[in-house]
């Protein structure tokens, strides 16, 4: 949540409803339409999905390694503070 008005852009319940509707019934039958077809895949070529899935593996692990690594070398820092606390505007630079 925002402390500050008008400073978040985190806006519930703005999108129309049937937008919502359509764009989950979307995603639902894409997921489900891959699904069926890795499936598919899967009972006809095992050897062929094994060496894609194999692939995929690889590339995730090597996506992993590389985000832990920047995650060491910047850390992550948040600028939260409290709302009591002045906040100078440091106009004089």
């Amino acid at each position: 949540m925002c402390r500050r008005g008008g400073s978040c852009s985190y806006l519930p319940g703005k999108r129309f409803v049937g937008q919502t509707l359509a764009l989950g019934a979307a995603a639902f039958w894409a997921f489900a339409g891959i699904g069926a077809f890795l499936v598919r895949q899967a009972l006809q070529r095992p050897a062929r999905v094994a060496v894609v899935m194999a692939i995929v593996g690889a590339v995730a692990l090597v996506w992993r390694r590389h985000r832990l690594n920047r995650w060491r070398q910047n850390p992550l820092l948040f600028e939260d503070q409290l709302p009591e606390l002045l906040q100078p505007l440091d106009l004089s630079r």
